[in-house]
């Protein structure tokens, strides 16, 4: 487990984010233009549109985002650069959940 005092702003750690309904996909794309390293786990799945059967890419934990990076940088993509997500907090430290 990471303590207060290992835990530094200049460190990069993988962050956990939530993202809105179906947001995801769309988010990965975001990230990707940024050039920050993401993770969403994914799966492809069958679906029906318009009478015919289609593979999509889904996300296996919905509206989860991980993102690796500093602390610093982050704050700056939702901050700054409006990526529809938030972190989620520890609450036993107060801090983003890492």
């Amino acid at each position: 487990m990471i303590t207060d005092k290992e835990l530094l702003p200049e460190d990069i750690f993988w962050y956990v984010a939530r993202t809105r309904h179906g947001q995801e996909l769309k988010v990965r794309d975001t990230l990707l233009t940024c050039g920050v390293e993401h993770f969403i786990p994914t799966t492809v799945a069958q679906r029906e549109r318009k009478g015919r059967r289609v593979r999509v890419q889904v996300p296996l934990i919905p509206n989860m985002v991980f993102v690796r990076s500093t602390q610093k940088d982050a704050l700056s993509l939702v901050n700054g650069r409006g990526v529809p997500m938030y972190y989620i907090i520890d609450h036993s430290t107060g801090r983003m959940l890492v």
